[in-house]
């Protein structure tokens, strides 16, 4: 499971995706294919930027925390290198993270 502050967010987007692809029939189950999955998931995955230390789902770079530091007024993506992960919320460590 992923941690950390962006970890509670995260996981309740997925929880939508899996309501979703269940509906509100509790008649018998629903054949999904991959391509609905893909669709639902589409959204989330753009906006996912990898680092070596944390995964950011940052959905627009105006509310990251991140190009503070650095002086930046405005940048067109997560500065991820200059991340706070213990503080940004939209950050999340996962299992391949943790040695890092």
């Amino acid at each position: 499971m992923p941690a950390d502050p962006g970890a509670d967010a995260l996981m309740a987007a997925f929880r939508t995706v899996e309501d979703e692809l269940r509906g509100h029939d509790p008649g018998p189950a629903k054949m999904v294919t991959d391509r609905q999955v893909e669709l639902l998931l589409k959204k989330k995955a753009a906006v996912l930027h990898f680092s070596t230390a944390n995964y950011c789902w940052c959905e627009g770079p105006a509310e990251a925390p991140c190009p503070k530091p650095s002086g930046a007024k405005s940048a067109a993506a997560p500065l991820t290198g200059l991340c706070d992960s213990s503080r940004c919320p939209q950050a999340t460590h996962h299992l391949p993270h943790r040695p890092v």
